[in-house]
Order: structure tokens, then C-alpha cells, then sequence
């Protein structure tokens, strides 16, 4: 709505304009360069970056169309410019480089400002044309033949060794001839699958998301990292109470509580409404302060809790941080002068989505930065976050189960869901009831109150 009611204003004042010499200021929010390009918009930092860079200029004197397609002219110019590999405007072989010269593609016409780009892609097999022998210069470009050139290219400047042993992603085929083009965008995180674990390689791909591609390769040289920061550019958000502050990706739910922050990615497929346990597309963090008397001791502590865990976790120690680490965990723990521990946890659950759950996730807790003195909370809220933190973790609930001192049996599945029986515990101090399963000595959930219906 902001935006229509400044195109409103603009037309009325205009309409005046006519009448009585009135200037006009543009209206447009801060660092907004192109009017359809809000702040808000997600491909916003990419498209401001490539033209502060002079990569791209827009389709008019303030627009973008960040939505529309690219054709296949358009897009080769913001690939080899982007990735400056070439650029026409500081071509040194001196000759008219907008004769078709050498340039054997029937629909390719002399003078037209893509002509140097098309030679250089044909001269260096960047992009071929088609067998009728046409280029296609306005046909537009789906994402396939958009990675296509962008790994081409890259590969002039850059060594690129690309391995396919299974599906990129989930409608990505392994023997796909795109698959391997996949394959780069997935190891550096140029591109993110839709909640179906899908990145539609035959769409055509948009200008914003072009750009948005064309920009990660460039911060990926210029930081020299190997992989795109996705937290980068996500927004941050506070937890005043315990002195943090984190990135918060897009997509993501969250919790602010006085003795934690939790982040959770729902399973939209089942309808989950809770953070309580880790859906097989979900993921969750659990942030929270923990109290060590000295770092040595409490690193070693940390390490044998995990002894017995079914899914080993490998251990990196640098500094004051140590993190724990398996294909569905992320733990790590920051120890800081005060004798305060930042604790925080990844899960992600098992399906087409863990690999790129677990690269946000991670990207999430690599972001914490501490603002200020965490306070650590009282021993009830402490002892829920314990509990909490167990959910699902095999071998640990009988370990939190002898913690709770006022725990009763209120009633057991004998049968289970088919692994063995499951009792229900209720705890009156701390007004909870726990699922627990014997077989895996496991916290299944939590609910507050006395019930076992679940």
C-alpha cells in the first residue's frame, strides 16, 4: 500500500505540475534506487549492489522489474560483467566489436549492443546456439540454462571441480545433463529449494534471481570464503534479557523468552503449530545461557554427555568455542570470561530439506554475536530448558527423568507405536506432563499440565 500511495501522490502533484511551476522531490525509502525495488523485496541487497557496481541499470530511468524474465541477450551481459569475465564497454581488441564479425548466428544483427557479449560466449563455449542456427537473443532464460553460463563462466576465472553422487536436489535427476550445474549452485549456496525440496529448473529464471546469483559469487570471491554467508543480509533480532542477538532467516518462526531464544522452521506438509519436537521438514534452535566453572572442565563434561548418543557427533575445539557436530545436529558452546556458557542447538529433521535446514541453521548460530551480560535464569526455567533441549535425543531421558524429584507415573502405553511401551510423567512443581519411551531411553514431548493424551 505505501508503495501505491506514493505513485498516487506522484500523479496528482504531477497533474498540478502543469498547471503551477511546483517541484517535486522523488519520494523513495532509504538506499531504495529502483521504485519497484523495495527494501523488502528479497532479491533487494543483490539488485542495489550489481548497479552501485555499474553490472546493471534497469529497464527504465528508476525500474528494475526484478520480477519479470531475462532473456537470453540480457542475461549473458549481467553474468560476464558480474563475474568480470567481460565487459564491452573496456574491450581492448580495438576493432568495430559490434560487427557481427565471425559471428555466424542468422538472427544476431549488426550493431545491436549484445553483439561483443555473444562473441565472447561463442569464442570461449559459453553458451552455444541452437541447431537451426539462431542465438535467440530475446528468448527467454529458465534457470538450467541460466547455470549453465554462469558455471561456464566462472570456470574462466576459477577452477571448478563439480561432483554429482546423488540428486541436488529433489526434482534435479542425478544423469539430468543440468545436474552438475546444480550441483555448484547447492555447494556454494547460490540457490535455495522451495518448502517441496524444489528448484524448478525448466521456469524461467527472473532478473531479481539472476542477480541474486550473479551478487553470492561475487562476495564469495571478494570475502575469498568458498560458500555464500546466506545470514548476511538476513535481519537480526535481540534477545535483550540475555545479552545475544542473531540473524533470522526468512521463513523461520521464533520464540523470545527470558531464559532462551528458539527459532523453528515448520513442517508445512503436517500442519506443525509447535517447536516442542523436529518435524521431518523442520528444523529448531535453542539458545540459552548455561553457568561452567572453569572451560576445560566444562568442554570435557559436554564431550562424554554425548557419549552413547546412536548418531556420533565430531568434536572441534577453537578457543573458547566448541562445537558438536553430525548430519542432524549442530551444537555449540561459547564459553565467556564471566563463567557463562552460550549454548545453542540445531536439529533438523530427516528429509529432502535437511541438507539446506542444516545450512540455514548453522548460518543462524555462526551469527550469534553477545551484546551484552547473559543472565541466566531461575532453576525452574533452567530445568525446562533441559528438558526441552532432550526431546528426541536418545539415551538422555532417564538422565533428565532422575532430575525431576517430585515425577509420578500417570499412565503407559504398554504397546507404544511399535519400538516399546511409553510412560507419562507428571511433574507438579514444574506443571508439566513428559512422553517418555523406554526402548530408546527417550523424551518423545512435553505438554504443559496433567495429561496423557498427546
Amino acid at each position: 500500500m505505501k508503495r501505491l500511495r506514493y505513485i498516487f501522490i506522484t500523479l496528482v502533484l504531477g497533474y498540478i505540475v502543469l498547471v503551477t511551476p511546483v517541484m517535486v522531490p522523488t519520494t523513495l525509502a532509504e538506499n531504495q534506487v529502483f521504485t519497484d525495488v523495495a527494501e523488502t523485496h528479497v532479491n533487494f541487497v543483490a539488485i542495489n549492489h550489481l548497479r552501485e557496481a555499474g553490472i546493471v541499470s534497469g529497464t527504465g530511468p528508476d525500474t528494475f522489474n526484478p520480477d519479470d524474465s531475462i532473456n537470453r541477450a540480457a542475461a549473458l551481459k549481467i553474468v560476464l560483467k558480474g563475474l568480470e569475465i567481460y565487459n564491452a564497454d573496456r574491450d581492448p581488441s580495438g576493432f568495430d566489436i559490434f560487427a557481427p564479425v565471425g559471428i555466424s548466428y542468422s538472427d544476431i544483427l549488426s550493431s545491436e549492443w549484445y553483439v561483443p557479449y555473444v562473441r565472447f560466449a561463442t569464442d570461449n563455449t559459453i553458451l552455444e546456439g541452437y541447431k537451426d542456427g539462431t542465438f535467440g537473443p530475446e528468448k527467454n532464460m529458465n534457470r538450467a540454462e541460466a547455470l549453465k553460463i554462469i558455471v561456464n563462466a566462472y570456470t574462466l576465472k576459477e577452477k571448478v571441480k563439480i561432483s554429482v553422487e546423488d540428486e541436488p536436489y529433489r526434482d534435479v535427476a542425478k544423469n539430468a545433463w543440468f545436474a552438475e550445474y546444480f550441483a555448484f549452485a547447492k555447494s556454494k549456496n547460490l540457490l535455495l529449494a522451495d518448502d517441496m525440496g524444489n528448484v524448478k529448473p525448466g521456469d524461467e529464471i527472473t532478473r531479481g534471481e539472476l542477480s541474486e546469483i550473479i551478487y553470492r559469487l561475487r562476495m564469495i570471491d571478494e570475502n575469498k570464503s568458498g560458500t555464500f554467508n546466506l545470514a548476511m543480509n538476513w535481519p537480526v533480532m535481540q534477545n535483550a534479557k540475555l545479552g545475544i542477538e542473531n540473524a533470522m532467516p526468512p521463513g523461520w518462526e521464533k520464540e523470545v523468552r527470558n531464559d532462551a531464544t528458539i527459532l523453528w522452521k515448520k513442517d508445512s506438509d503436517l500442519k506443525q503449530n509447535n517447536y516442542y519436537r523436529v518435524y521431518p521438514k523442520g528444523a529448531k534452535i535453542v539458545i540459552y545461557p548455561d553457568k561452567g566453572d572453569d572451560q576445560k572442565t566444562y568442554f570435557e563434561n559436554i564431550q562424554r554427555s554425548y557419549n552413547g548418543n546412536r548418531n556420533v557427533m565430531e568434536f572441534e575445539q577453537n578457543d573458547n568455542l566448541l562445537t558438536a557436530k553430525n548430519d542432524y545436529r549442530y551444537d555449540s558452546y561459547r564459553f565467556l570470561s564471566n563463567k557463562t556458557v552460550i549454548v545453542m542447538n540445531l536439529e533438523v529433521g530427516e528429509s529432502y530439506l535437511t541438507h539446506q535446514n542444516y545450512v540455514i541453521g548453522s548460518g543462524i548460530i555462526d551469527s550469534v554475536k553477545v551484546t551484552g551480560t547473559p543472565t541466566l535464569s531461575n532453576e525452574k526455567q533452567i530445568q525446562l530448558s533441559e528438558i526441552r533441549e532432550a526431546i528426541h535425543v536418545d539415551e538422555e531421558g532417564q538422565k533428565i527423568l532422575n532430575e525431576i524429584a517430585d515425577k509420578i507415573i500417570i499412565h503407559t502405553d504398554t504397546v507404544g507405536v511399535g519400538t516399546g511401551p511409553i510412560d507419562y510423567y507428571h511433574s507438579p512443581s514444574l506443571n508439566i506432563t513428559i512422553k517418555y519411551e523406554r526402548s530408546f531411553d527417550v523424551i518423545l514431548d512435553i505438554k504443559e499440565g496433567k495429561s496423557y493424551k498427546f
